[in-house]
């Protein structure tokens, strides 16, 4: 992949976790709640990235990313206490759904983790808006 500006990357990244929530919305419609559950912990994961970059912070791990994003974003109090321990919670949703055995979640269960990634990933957008950092294309 070319290197890119952190500007263009925060762009891709929003591109990506919204495309990762329409993907899961779409699954959960047609009853494949665990590919749902990893979509939704996608389009989170991307978002966060996509913060991290207005600090240039580039973290290879998805532990490493949670981590990086308490520390920077959530202690200090620029994204809510809520939205990190969100985080958090699909974080091991995600890990359970794919690497578990009999791991199954119910389609109330995905439909109420979707609602709160969608307001998760609106609240990181909104600060990446806020700042500057992100401009809607469409």
């Amino acid at each position: 992949m070319a290197d890119h500006n952190s500007g263009t990357l925060i762009q891709y990244r929003i591109k990506r976790a919204v495309n990762s929530l329409a993907a899961a919305r779409s699954l959960l419609n047609n009853g494949h709640y665990d590919a749902a559950v990893n979509r939704l912990y996608y389009a989170c994961f991307y978002a966060v990235n996509a913060v991290l970059l207005t600090k240039d912070i580039k973290v290879k791990s998805h532990a490493g990313v949670k981590q990086v994003f308490g520390e920077f974003f959530i202690k200090p109090g620029i994204i809510h206490k809520n939205e990190g321990r969100f985080y958090s919670i699909l974080f091991n949703y995600r890990q359970d759904s794919d690497y578990l055995d009999f791991a199954e979640v119910s389609k109330e269960f995905t439909e109420e983790l979707t609602n709160e990634a969608d307001t998760f990933v609106q609240v990181l957008i909104n600060y990446l808006l806020q700042n500057n950092f992100y401009q809607p294309t469409e």
